[in-house]
Formats: C-alpha cells, structure tokens, sequence
C-alpha cells in the first residue's frame, strides 16, 4: 500500500472535531462562511463559483473537479457573485437535510466539504502550509 507522506502524519494526529456537508446553490448567490475551527476543505462536485478568503488577495475562479484546502482558520466567501449580499452559512446549514444545504431552487453549483478540528500537536504541520491551496 503506497501512502504519501502528508497522510500518513494526518492518520496519526487525533480527529478531535469534524463536520461534512454539501452545498447546492444556483443562479447569482454569495455565502459567507465564518472562519473555521481547525482544517476545512471542499471540492467543486459540480458548476463554477469563486472563493475569497480574507486577508488572501484576489478571489479564485472555481470550476468543477477543483478542490481547496485552507488551513488557517480564517473567514471565507464563496459564490457567483462575491459583490452581492452574502447569506449567513449558519443560518442556511441549519436548514440543511442531511448535511446538504441549499442555496436558492437552482442546483448549478455543488460543493461539498468538510472540516477537521485536531490537537495542538497538528499546530506545527498546519502552520508550515499557506492559508489557502487550490488544487486544479
């Protein structure tokens, strides 16, 4: 069994906190997300949207089959739009069934992701990695 390194250090550290979800959303729509505890990833299932995270410089155009990772807890929006009025992702996930939130009666775009809370021994790895990678 081949393991790269990274996921062998990640299968060590103890998960202490973790949430999964899924996002659908359609037409001109912005979700702000808080900054979030621990580790958050997602990939782009479906559609294009863009991502800003604060204090990263310019928004990164999604498109499907792209994922990203951030590593420093820090506040994220996401959307077709990012001028518009942004919906509270609390309050849209606490409608959600199953985990899958909804966004507007349109299903252009779907994400789905999740979020990892570790010890403080995971503090030096996820220190040494940049805020935000995208990977294409």
């Amino acid at each position: 069994m081949n393991v790269d390194p990274l996921s062998e250090v990640l299968s060590l550290l103890s998960n202490q906190n973790s949430f999964f979800g899924g996002l659908k959303a359609g037409g001109d729509w912005a979700v702000r997300f808080p900054a979030p505890e621990g580790v958050k990833f997602n990939v782009l299932v479906r559609g294009a949207c863009w991502l800003a995270v604060e204090g990263e410089g310019e928004p990164i155009w999604l498109e499907a089959g792209d994922c990203f990772l951030l590593s420093h807890g820090r506040p994220l929006l996401i959307g077709s739009d990012l001028s518009l009025p942004a919906l509270d992702a609390e309050e849209i996930y606490r409608h959600a069934v199953n985990g899958m939130a909804h966004c507007s009666s349109d299903e252009d775009c779907f994400l789905i992701g999740g979020r990892f809370a570790f010890g403080d021994e995971a503090d030096l790895l996820f220190d040494s990695l940049p805020p935000v990678a995208v990977i294409k």
